[in-house]
């Protein structure tokens, strides 16, 4: 029998198996799941080709939250490293909202919503974290994660009272340096790993 910590699953996830298995949560037997959604996400919302996440945060936003209800896409937490390459001119990252300039919280609005009632997903782009790519397992790696979780999670908080959203699902997708720090952080009805 294989072990599914150390080998992969036998086929890759896809955005419908996340679907079904979001869709199989108490509560969820209806066709429209009745709970905000949060999603922090590794992939960018924006770019040059679809991810899976964007796709399944879409379709779920467009297609299976309740009226009333609303999905926010928490945005790549880019590091101070990015925004020093930024400034170099060696990378491209959103600057100005990153360092809180611009307004971090963004309306896309969606095609494709059911009866057009102009559904959108809210994108947040984080402030700016620490890297911690590279650091050693220890007590400096422990910190910077907890506060990289502490700084991501007030924003995020923040935009869910900007939005009036309450006990989300969260759905931490591909994600884990946010994923353990921001647990229990954002009064979840439930954390989903995708």
């Amino acid at each position: 029998m294989r072990d599914p910590t150390i080998h992969p699953p036998a086929r890759p996830a896809r955005a419908d198996d996340a679907l079904a298995a979001l869709k199989s949560l108490p509560g969820a037997g209806t066709p429209l799941l009745d709970v905000d959604l949060v999603c922090v996400a590794l992939p960018t919302w924006d770019g040059d080709y679809m991810k899976s996440t964007v796709h399944l945060v879409r379709a779920l936003a467009a297609r299976h939250l309740a009226p009333g209800r609303q999905a926010l896409y928490v945005d790549y937490a880019y590091t101070v490293k990015d925004a020093v390459q930024t400034l170099r001119g060696r990378q491209r990252a959103p600057l100005r909202r990153m360092l809180g300039r611009d307004d971090r919280l963004r309306r896309v609005d969606i095609r494709g919503s059911s009866g057009g009632d102009g559904r959108a997903v809210h994108v947040l782009t984080p402030p700016v974290t620490l890297p911690t790519n590279g650091l050693p397992a220890g007590p400096v790696y422990d910190a910077a994660l907890a506060l990289n979780g502490r700084v991501v999670g007030r924003a995020i908080r923040r935009a869910m009272a900007r939005l009036g959203m309450t006990r989300p699902l969260v759905l931490n997708a591909f994600h884990p340096f946010l994923g353990v720090p921001l647990a229990g952080q954002l009064d979840e009805v439930a954390l989903a790993y995708y």
